[in-house]
């Protein structure tokens, strides 16, 4: 994406769901962006980069932080900025009182909270490149400043230049992407939902919500040929960009066609017209577009055009039942003939039950995908779950779960890395129904044991926590709590029989263990009861 791709994105990103309109901007942050300004512009040179440069570099460390700050509300994220910004205001050496530094966090907070919770690469990229975007753009920032404050500036002064027009396809179906020019060459080509490099200066991609994406400039023509992978619905998607409104001004949508695996479809998108490229004050083209199935051209349901289609928005809603019980992403501004993708994580303790729609279930899997049709509110609701955890801990005296010698993971032989110390600052995240555990440095374990809250557990290669009867590698057999997956030691009764597990080590004492003929028979254990070939208590 462009350096003006990018700035425009996040212009319309923050004017449609921060500033709103400029009554909404001028009463709620109109004096707090003025006082931001004030601080960072109002002193020297050389204060003005160490504010800049240390304020960024705080939050691009605790970019995390900040991320994670949002389950206990705005407020926590206020603090956190505020904090950040009387550091480095300290360390510019720029004086100021509590009422600019609270104005100023203010406004940095909304704006960071916008792009962060549902634009995170958006905001991340931002910081990353914010001297490159400073730099590139200077020349654009004082032009905009001295056309603010200039009475006789006219907005539709003629522009000499191209009118900048693009146009955006966009694909939501099991199909493969090839994209030609006039010439028939290949410009672009997306395979099992994989852009392929073509080398070509035609932009494809995946989106965030999933989507498939080509941009095609508008001097040029282009035929989109697509091959459904698979069946269900296709809907397909043409918008034009205009670059003086700052958003999309005409959309063309064809909604949900039926598809088969080995379906062809062909799109036609032609040029613009001289006439069209030569108007600098062109609001959408009058270009006629088409996508036809063998030989028969298909009716769009939908063109909308100049105000219809930059106002045709829709705000999707994702929120969490309780923000103490799991996180949710996904929320934002999608068009007509958007999909949005929208998931959530429960939090250790819980599980994600489903997506809810006025109270209404429509989806069990916590990563949502739908098509967008109007304003929605989707509630992400979580439920207490057994939790890894002294209060929930089973009792093994009662467990009769039929665990025998059937149901050990004969032949799994996992890979065992050397035992890694105890970790208490982690958490534990279910996913379908299996456990993993994220560590506070956001890596996770695998292939491994780990000592975490005093308890043992053992992770697979994928990083899974482990259950059951499990013999590693050494030829050991330990045994993993069914509910819990902590290893157990000493006595334990499964299926009406005793077993011993090493008070320490947790491998069970049974035959197992090597000796002359590969099987020590009638282990005496340190309670001096004695166990048999099987790993069972001898009366």
């Amino acid at each position: 994406m462009s350096q003006n791709a990018y700035l425009n994105r996040c212009i319309t990103i923050l004017a449609n769901e921060l500033f709103k309109n400029r009554y909404h901007y001028a009463d709620f942050y109109q004096e707090k962006i003025r006082t931001a300004c004030e601080l960072f512009f109002g002193s020297s040179d050389v204060q003005t980069e160490t504010l800049k440069d240390t304020l960024l570099k705080k939050i691009g460390i605790n970019i995390i932080t900040l991320l994670w700050e949002l389950n206990n509300g705005k407020e926590a994220v206020y603090e956190k900025l505020t904090k950040y910004l009387r550091e480095s205001l300290d360390e510019a050496g720029i004086p100021y009182s509590k009422k600019e530094v609270d104005e100023a966090a203010s406004a940095i907070a909304d704006i960071l909270i916008v792009l962060l919770v549902d634009y995170t690469d958006y905001a991340i990229t931002g910081i990353e490149h914010s001297e490159g975007l400073g730099q590139a753009h200077f020349p654009y920032i004082y032009l905009a400043w001295m056309q603010s404050m200039d009475v006789n500036y006219n907005a539709d002064a003629e522009v000499f230049m191209t009118n900048g027009s693009y146009r955006t396809v966009i694909i939501n179906c099991p199909v493969d992407v090839d994209v030609y020019d006039d010439d028939d060459n290949l410009v672009a080509q997306i395979i099992s939902d994989i852009p392929q490099d073509v080398g070509s200066s035609i932009r494809s991609g995946i989106n965030r919500d999933g989507e498939k994406i080509v941009t095609l400039p508008a001097m040029g023509s282009y035929t989109v040929r697509l091959t459904a992978t698979g069946s269900g619905s296709m809907t397909y998607s043409i918008t034009e960009y205009n670059p003086r409104g700052g958003g999309y001004s005409r959309i063309l949508n064809y909604y949900e066609i039926p598809i088969m695996a080995g379906m062809t479809f062909s799109s036609d998108i032609p040029a613009y017209s001289a006439a069209d490229l030569d108007n600098n004050y062109l609001k959408w083209s009058s270009t006629q577009y088409s996508l036809s199935h063998d030989g028969v051209v298909l009716t769009a349901d939908a063109d909308l055009t100049g105000k219809e289609a930059t106002e045709a928005w829709y705000m999707v809603d994702a929120e969490a039942d309780n923000t103490d019980h799991g996180l949710v992403m996904g929320g934002g501004i999608r068009q007509p003939g958007n999909f949005a993708l929208v998931s959530a994580y429960a939090y250790q303790g819980f599980e994600f039950d489903g997506w809810y729609m006025d109270d209404v279930k429509i989806s069990s899997d916590s990563e949502y995908r739908f098509l967008v049709r109007n304003d929605v509110t989707l509630t992400a609701k979580f439920t207490p779950s057994q939790v890894l955890g002294e209060d929930e801990q089973s009792d093994d005296s009662d467990d009769n779960t039929d665990n025998s010698d059937d149901n050990r993971n004969d032949g799994s032989n996992d890979s065992i890395a050397p035992e890694q110390s105890d970790d208490t600052a982690g958490r534990w995240i279910k996913q379908d129904g299996k456990w993993w555990y994220q560590k506070h440095d956001n890596t996770y374990p695998y292939s491994c044991w780990m000592m975490i809250n005093g308890k043992w557990y053992l992770f697979d290669a994928e990083g899974w926590m482990k259950t059951d009867w499990v013999q590693t590698a050494d030829g050991l057999w330990y045994y993993l709590d069914q509910i819990n997956g902590d290893m157990k030691t000493g006595w334990i009764l499964l299926d009406s029989k005793w077993y011993f597990l090493d008070d320490i080590n947790g491998d069970m004492k049974i035959g197992w263990i090597q000796t002359n003929n590969g099987k020590a028979v009638s282990t005496v254990t340190p309670d001096h009861y004695k166990a048999n070939e099987n790993g069972e208590w001898i009366p």
